[in-house]
C-alpha cells in the first residue's frame, strides 16, 4: 500500500510483490514454488499457508535451508512462516519450526498475546494480528466483504461509497502478523543489502520490543508465546545501518 496519504500505508511501501498462487498443499509444490522465487529474484517470502503434512519431508527440509542460504545470490532468501491460529504447540517438524525460518506469531493492538497463536519453542518474533475487543486489524483484504453500495451490484474495489476503498475491519491471525514482519525485514535490507538471511533474522529478534510479562521470556530472552519480543521497525533498521 503506497504511501500517498491516503488509507492504509505499507510497513515497507517502496518494496515489489512477487505474489504466487499456491494450489496444491504437499511439499512437491511448495519446493516447487521457493525454486521459483529464488530463480526470480526474490529477497523475503512471507508464506501464511497452511500445513502440508507432518512430518516436513527431507527434501522439504533441503529446500527451505538452500533458499535461506543459497537465495540472494549466496546471502539468502529471508523466509517468514506465520505460525498458525489454533492455540496450540507446534509438533518439531511443523514449516514454521525450520530452524532458518522466521516464525512469527500474533499480539494485540496493547501488546498483549493474541489467544490464536500457536506456540512453539522457536518462535522468533510477534507482530499485531488482532484480537476481538483489544481492536481487530483494518486491511485493504475485500475478500470477505460483502457489497456495501446498496444498489444490489457488485462495485469494484477502490469504487466504493464516496470512491473510498473498501476495508476489512474485522481480520485477525498470524497470517496478518506475518507480513508485518516481513515488511520490515524488507526496510532491513533497504537499509543494508549486504545482510544474510540469519543476521536478518537476528536483527529482528535483537531489537524487538519485549512486551507482555517479563517472567514468560528465560534466561535466552526468549518466550513460547512472543518469541523474542514484538518487532520494532525502527530499532531493526538501526542495527542494520550499523
Amino acid at each position: 500500500a503506497a504511501a500517498n496519504g491516503m488509507g492504509v500505508v505499507g510497513v515497507a511501501p517502496n518494496s515489489k510483490f512477487m505474489p504466487i498462487r499456491y494450489y496444491v498443499a504437499n511439499g512437491r509444490f511448495m519446493r516447487k514454488m521457493f525454486r521459483h522465487i529464488m530463480r526470480n529474484g526474490g529477497d523475503i517470502a512471507s508464506c501464511s499457508f497452511g500445513n502440508i503434512g507432518l512430518p516436513m519431508d527431507r527434501l522439504t527440509i533441503k529446500t527451505l535451508h538452500e533458499a535461506a542460504t543459497q537465495g540472494r545470490n549466496g546471502r539468502g532468501m529471508v523466509i517468514l512462516f506465520a505460525t498458525g491460529n489454533a492455540y496450540d504447540f507446534l509438533k518439531s517438524n511443523e514449516l514454521a519450526t525450520h530452524p532458518d525460518v522466521i516464525a512469527v506469531g500474533a499480539t494485540t493492538s496493547e501488546d498483549t498475546f493474541a489467544p490464536y497463536t500457536n506456540r512453539t519453542t522457536n518462535m522468533s518474533v510477534v507482530a499485531p494480528g488482532g484480537y476481538g475487543h483489544s481492536g481487530r486489524m483494518t486491511t485493504t483484504d475485500v475478500s470477505f466483504l460483502d457489497d456495501l453500495s446498496d444498489t444490489g451490484e457488485l462495485v469494484d474495489a477502490g469504487k466504493g461509497e464516496g470512491e473510498n476503498p473498501y476495508y476489512r475491519h474485522n481480520a485477525e491471525g498470524t497470517s496478518f502478523a506475518c507480513p508485518v514482519v516481513a515488511g520490515v525485514a524488507a526496510l532491513v535490507l533497504s537499509a543494508n543489502s549486504d545482510l544474510t538471511a540469519a543476521q536478518v533474522k537476528n536483527i529482528l529478534e535483537t531489537t524487538a520490543d519485549k512486551v507482555g510479562d517479563l517472567g514468560n521470556y528465560d534466561d535466552t530472552g526468549r518466550s513460547i508465546k512472543f518469541g523474542f519480543g514484538r518487532v520494532n521497525a525502527a530499532n531493526a533498521v538501526r542495527m542494520a545501518l550499523g
